[in-house]
């Protein structure tokens, strides 16, 4: 994986882990852009059960990462005033995402 500006990564058993702001959204017009429904990759969220989706500027579309034993793959983009070092989880409800909140997470980029 080629190195991104301003982030820092640290090779864990011949993988690269980064630290990032991770936060949490849902498929709702309110949180999203106008077109709710599709994912910046073109999947539909709202006839597809929600699988492990992340939205992130500073990875290819389709990249796989790993957050605490679960992959997510980026299939998402967050808005373009989130630089790189940030993620958005892609919640099946508003409650699990307020849940989550915000927070630093450790990721894996496989």
């Amino acid at each position: 994986m080629p190195r991104l500006d301003g982030l820092s990564f640290v090779t864990v058993e011949g993988q690269e882990e980064m630290e990032v702001i991770a936060s949490a959204y849902t498929a709702d017009p309110l949180q999203t852009d106008s077109d709710y429904c599709h994912t910046a990759s073109g999947l539909n969220i709202c006839t597809t059960p929600t699988p492990k989706i992340v939205a992130c500027n500073f990875l290819p579309l389709g990249s796989k990462i790993e957050i605490n034993g679960e992959v997510w793959t980026v299939e998402d983009r967050m808005s373009s005033r989130y630089g790189q070092g940030f993620i958005d989880l892609l919640f099946s409800n508003y409650d699990e995402a307020i849940q989550f909140g915000r927070r630093k997470l450790i990721i894996k980029i496989l």
